[in-house]
């Protein structure tokens, strides 16, 4: 029997078209089941993933209950201490009578606080003290957040507005700090406190960096803190533990608890009736309604802003929010160099009521007037208003009801 050559080729290849098909058909089923394989570890990640949100919901819930019974203790506490304060009224009991008053006024604060309507996002945002027997107040951030932040009881500088106000912190300032900073900005909050303007600073120039100053142990603690718990995106921020002056030396602090904001350094030695004394001039009718100030004596060192430029080699400088109280000129006389080097916006705070240490009401409008080519009244509403005289500023001052705000900025 003749067999052709094709025939014979066919016969061949026949067990290798079946293995080919077989195998085709086992690739098939391989990417079917692992696609089920696939499909089947992306549902669970998903049911991980829900439940994760679950146990969050619940925890805000849990959370949520347990802030609602503590403002029931508050009001039943609330309701014992005017008992209290009723029997000490008829009593005659004046110190027991004046501490009741402090306590209650000091419970109203966290009550009216803590009864504040808040959004889910707003409560991610709740901080921890630093400190156990601190405070938590409501500041509120360029974008819209509102966080809580530390500061030290019965303060009534920055801690009770920011309550009043539910957190809203000179808005225009930072209103004219976005209208000014780059996201990658470098900037400076020299007496940055507990940081109601230095972490709205962070979150402006939120790839960049921010350098806060601050000479008082108790503020900076709060404000390392207040700076550990801001939400990300943030500026890189350093927080920096010295006096700004016009040369290195070793200060004097005065400050005290009720008036945390306006605490101040000089080279004078100081007691505890001298700094009373001049946190009473220096602070506003409004911030002295405190019966007694605590107040406290501490040192410091200090350098001038040229050293510290210099040592921390920076090659930029975008701007400087000052609020010295009463020692701005030295802080400014120490910076020369490096104000002109820059050229940054510099925002200044100008009291009506407190002048340089030492010197004339005028004498920081006249030395800003030195260094910038321009100075402007930052507006709350409009844009800021050109100050061309010690006696246009002295004119605002007077017909004002606390400080302005200069913005100085370079021809």
């Amino acid at each position: 029997m003749k067999v052709s050559v094709y025939g014979l080729k066919a016969v061949l290849l026949q067990p290798r078209r079946a293995a080919t098909k077989t195998l085709r058909a086992g690739v098939r089923a391989y990417k079917a089941v692992s696609q089920s394989q696939t499909q089947h570890r992306r549902l669970i990640e998903k049911d991980r993933e829900i439940g994760e949100m679950q146990a969050k919901i619940a925890a805000l819930y849990e959370e949520l209950a347990g802030r609602d019974a503590h403002i029931q203790i508050q009001h039943r506490q609330l309701i014992q201490r005017d008992e209290e304060l009723r029997q000490a009224r008829s009593d005659g009991g004046g110190s027991a009578l004046r501490g009741l008053a402090e306590e209650m006024e000091r419970s109203l604060l966290t009550l009216a606080f803590e009864t504040i309507p808040r959004s889910a996002s707003e409560a991610a945002y709740r901080t921890t003290p630093p400190n156990p027997g601190d405070a938590l107040a409501p500041l509120l951030l360029p974008d819209g957040h509102r966080i809580e932040i530390a500061y030290a009881p019965g303060d009534r500088s920055v801690g009770a507005a920011l309550v009043s106000s539910r957190g809203a912190w000179e808005p225009h300032v930072q209103r004219h700090i976005a209208n000014s900073v780059r996201p990658d900005g470098t900037c400076l909050d020299i007496g940055a406190h507990i940081g109601a303007i230095t972490l709205p600073l962070a979150a402006i120039a939120s790839t960049g960096r921010v350098f806060a100053f601050e000479a008082v142990a108790a503020n900076r603690a709060r404000l390392l803190g207040n700076v550990a718990a801001l939400p990300s995106p943030k500026a890189a921020i350093e927080v920096v533990g010295v006096a700004l002056w016009d040369r290195e030396a070793v200060l004097s602090v005065g400050w005290a608890p009720e008036l945390a904001a306006f605490s101040y350094v000089t080279e004078t030695a100081l007691d505890a009736a001298a700094v009373e004394s001049r946190l009473r001039a220096l602070a506003p009718a409004d911030a002295l309604a405190a019966p007694t100030l605590h107040a406290e004596v501490g040192m410091v060192r200090s350098t001038t802003l040229d050293a510290w430029v210099k040592a921390r080699d920076l090659d930029r400088l975008d701007l400087i929010k000052l609020d010295a109280e009463g020692s701005a000129i030295r802080v400014l006389r120490g910076a020369e160099d490096t104000l002109h080097r820059f050229k940054p916006t510099v925002i200044v705070e100008y009291t009506s009521s407190g002048s340089e240490d030492g010197g004339q009401r005028g004498d920081l409008y006249r030395a800003l007037a030195e260094i910038f080519g321009t100075i402007a009244v930052i507006e709350p509403e409009t844009d800021p208003t050109p100050v061309r005289s010690w006696s246009d500023l002295a004119a605002r001052l007077e017909a004002g009801t606390g400080p302005v705000h200069l913005t100085c900025g370079w021809r």
